[in-house]
C-alpha cells in the first residue's frame, strides 16, 4: 500500500504510512488514503501525494555554507595534507613572504579569497 507524502508549511517533507487495518470493507486503496489524508495532513499544505514505500525519499538538505567552503578547500588545496601539514605551509609561506618571496603566501590568499567570495556566509 501507498505512504502518503506531503510538504508541510514549514517547507519540510512529511510521511504518514497507513495502517492497513483501519481500511473499511469495500474501501479502495485510493478512497482510504483520501480519508485519511483529509484528516492527517494539516490545512495549507502541498504536494499531497500518495507513492510507494520503496520511492518515497526525504529531500537532501542543502549543505550550510561551512560545509561548501569545506569541500572547496579541499578541492583547491587537496585533501591530503592535515591540519599540521597545512598550518607547516602556511607558516613557511610566512616566514617566504618576510624574506621577501610572496609568491606562495599571495596564492593561498587568492585561491582563499575566492573560496569565501564563492561560498558567502548567509
Amino acid at each position: 500500500m501507498n505512504i502518503i507524502s506531503y510538504t508541510a508549511l514549514d517547507g519540510s517533507i512529511a510521511f504518514v504510512r497507513p495502517n492497513p487495518d483501519a481500511k473499511r470493507d469495500g474501501e479502495t486503496d485510493t478512497d482510504f488514503l483520501d480519508r485519511l489524508a483529509a484528516s492527517v495532513v494539516p490545512d495549507g499544505a502541498k504536494n499531497v501525494q500518495y507513492v510507494a514505500p520503496e520511492t518515497a525519499q526525504r529531500p537532501v538538505p542543502e549543505k550550510t555554507y561551512r560545509e561548501k567552503r569545506a569541500e572547496a578547500y579541499k578541492t583547491q588545496l587537496g585533501e591530503e595534507p592535515g591540519f599540521e601539514q597545512t598550518t607547516g605551509d602556511v607558516l613557511d609561506a610566512i616566514i617566504k613572504s618576510l624574506y621577501g618571496d610572496k609568491t606562495e603566501l599571495d596564492e593561498m590568499v587568492q585561491k582563499i579569497a575566492e573560496i569565501k567570495s564563492a561560498n558567502p556566509k548567509p
